[in-house]
């Protein structure tokens, strides 16, 4: 290609940059020698072909107040949240009320169980017993076996007896504690949740 004609498309090339850049429209239209020109106008009295190359139209700007992502991909600007309903404070009060009436219900059946129990246990079990000999006058072993007892005056000649006696042992006097202390332990319970219920608070 001759270098005028490389410095014609050059030109033709830097006029239709800085056109373009201008946002105007632009001719690509070919002499009668068959060259390529571009130009913002024709040449006047011209009657051949040519072709009109519009500009890009540029993006539009972002409405006020619209996220854009400043990349593609990235996450859009968050949608606000629905409101959240205003709470009912009458149900909240019932339903507090019922827990407080459970509590107190539960304390009650709590402190029946633990006086039943303290109630039906205070018999000995087999563990809980030891043997003693007891002395005292006949009379007051007349329901023991007497094969089981000896008999002796003392020095005035009374009557005396010595009887072996069954007596509860530490166990039983250990499981006896522990029976009354689950009865204190639950009337402890039942106080704080009728106190609780009075006040409307758990």
């Amino acid at each position: 290609m001759p270098a005028a004609r490389r410095s014609r498309i050059a030109a033709a090339l830097l006029a239709l940059g800085a056109t373009l850049a201008g946002a105007q429209a632009m001719y690509r239209w070919t002499d009668t020698e068959g060259h390529v020109h571009y130009s913002d106008r024709l040449p006047k009295g011209y009657t051949g072909p040519f072709t009109v190359i519009q500009p890009d139209k540029p993006a539009a700007p972002a409405a006020p107040g619209v996220y854009v992502p400043p990349f593609p991909g990235t996450a859009a600007q968050p949608t606000e949240t629905a409101p959240v309903a205003p709470e009912d404070i009458g149900a909240k009060r019932r339903e507090t009320r019922r827990s407080l009436e459970a509590r107190v219900q539960k304390a009650r059946e709590r402190l029946a169980a633990a006086k039943r129990a303290r109630d039906d246990g205070d018999g000995m079990q087999d563990d809980e017993h030891q043997i003693v000999q007891r002395s005292g006058t006949p009379a007051d072993f007349a329901n023991i076996n007497r094969s089981n007892c000896t008999y002796s005056r003392d020095k005035n000649g009374k009557a005396v007896a010595m009887c072996p006696t069954l007596v509860p042992s530490e166990a039983y006097w250990d499981r006896m504690k522990a029976l009354d202390d689950a009865v204190k332990s639950a009337e402890a319970e039942l106080d704080a949740a009728q106190e609780a219920y009075v006040r409307g608070v758990d």
